[in-house]
């Protein structure tokens, strides 16, 4: 018994009786402090989730724009191609035709020549028969000299065609 007389004692039941009866004021704060934490921690985990589930959809989005741009980049490459084909083909076309219209040309110009070649030939000619003509004529100054005119012109005649 002298120990429930002592002060100890006495401190130490009153220290148990105090926190006994703060026990429950101080566990219902405890309590609303272990529930404000768990909701803190669930709004938290709501967020992620929140965020995992946009991101996957970003993700989703960002898929079928990647693939949508390949598509995309492979028609315009088609498109390219047909159209480099295109104009090669129509490069060759032109070319061909302007090598064809020199080909033409100078054809044509060959022609020329040719034919400014013969007249001049045909010219040179027809004064070599009239200088030689001219000077038979003037080696026989003969009484025949009006026949002989006159064969003269009659062969000229005959030959112009051949001479022009």
């Amino acid at each position: 018994m002298n120990f429930i007389q002592s002060p100890e004692f006495w401190s130490s039941s009153a220290f148990v009786l105090l926190v006994l009866i703060m026990l429950k004021p101080a566990g219902r704060l405890l309590k609303k402090w272990g529930q404000k934490q768990a909701d803190q921690i669930r709004r938290r985990q709501e967020e992620a989730e929140g965020v995992l589930k946009k991101a996957g959809e970003m993700r989703a989005q960002y898929k079928d724009l990647y693939q949508k741009r390949n598509q995309e980049h492979r028609k315009i490459m088609r498109q390219a191609d047909r159209e480099i084909q295109f104009l090669e083909q129509d490069l060759l076309k032109q070319t061909n035709e302007r090598i064809a219209r020199k080909n033409q040309e100078v054809d044509l110009r060959l022609k020329r020549i040719a034919e400014n070649g013969r007249q001049d030939i045909k010219r040179k000619m027809l004064s070599y028969v009239v200088k030689q003509t001219e000077n038979r004529l003037a080696e026989i100054k003969d009484e025949n000299t009006d026949v002989l005119v006159e064969q003269a012109c009659s062969a000229l005649e005959k030959y112009a065609s051949v001479l022009k």
